[in-house]
C-alpha cells in the first residue's frame, strides 16, 4: 500500500483562534454559518456589528462569543480567554 493511498487529510492549524456557531443557537446569530469553523477576532467583529446594528443595549457587555453558543480551538493556549490588553477590574477575579 502507498502511503497517499489510504492517507486522511488532516486540517493545518495556523495557530490563530477560530470559533464555531453550534447549530443549536443558528437563530440568534443572521448570517453566521453554523458548523463552520471561522477565524474567531473577524467574527467577534461581525457579531458585534450585527448587535450594534440592531441596537441591543447590552452589545457591549461581556463576551461577544459566548462559549455556551460557540466552539472554539486553536489559539496561544498561554492566553486563552484573555484579550491582549486586557485587565480585569479589581476585585474580579
Amino acid at each position: 500500500m502507498s502511503p497517499t493511498s489510504e492517507t486522511t487529510p488532516v486540517p493545518v492549524q495556523t495557530g490563530a483562534r477560530e470559533a464555531k456557531l453550534r447549530p443549536e443557537h443558528v437563530e440568534l446569530y443572521p448570517g453566521i454559518p453554523p458548523g463552520e469553523w471561522l477565524p474567531a477576532a473577524p467574527l467577534a467583529d461581525r457579531v458585534l456589528a450585527g448587535r450594534l446594528l440592531r441596537g441591543a443595549s447590552s452589545a457591549l457587555q461581556g463576551r461577544v462569543l459566548v462559549e455556551e453558543h460557540f466552539e472554539f480551538r486553536g489559539g496561544d493556549a498561554a492566553r486563552q480567554g484573555e484579550r491582549e490588553g486586557f485587565r480585569p477590574r479589581r476585585g474580579v477575579p
